[in-house]
């Protein structure tokens, strides 16, 4: 099972993101990323750290470690220390990496992404 926790659902990935997603994986699940605001204290992102770390392993619970992946990718103190307490944890976090293309057009740019492959933490 692949636990996708990013703002962006596996429903609207690439077709070349969601066909290698579906060949590595036997299901995928999403969760939506917290909205983390920048005034929030140390305490409010562990608060929510926590929340999040017990809301994916009790969508987990009847699986073992080593039988999910969590794809994390947002806010970068929140994904590091998530990442960190699942790997103390010895499960497995992975992001996706992609091309990212820009066209400039001047008084604005344009910028696409071409998902590439998934990278673990």
């Amino acid at each position: 099972m692949l636990i996708n926790l990013s703002n962006h659902p596996h429903l609207n990935w690439s077709d070349s993101h969601f066909k290698l997603a579906s060949t590595l994986y036997e299901n995928v699940e999403s969760i939506p990323f917290p909205h983390i605001e920048p005034e929030f204290s140390s305490e409010d992102l562990e608060e929510i750290v926590h929340c999040y770390l017990n809301k994916i392993l009790d969508l987990a619970k009847p699986i073992d470690a080593k039988d999910f992946t969590v794809h994390i990718q947002g806010e970068s103190v929140f994904v590091f220390k998530l990442v960190n307490l699942f790997k103390q944890l010895n499960i497995v976090c992975i992001a996706s990496t992609s091309k990212r293309d820009v066209i400039d057009l001047g008084t604005e740019k344009v910028v696409k992404f071409k998902f590439i492959r998934f990278r673990e933490y």
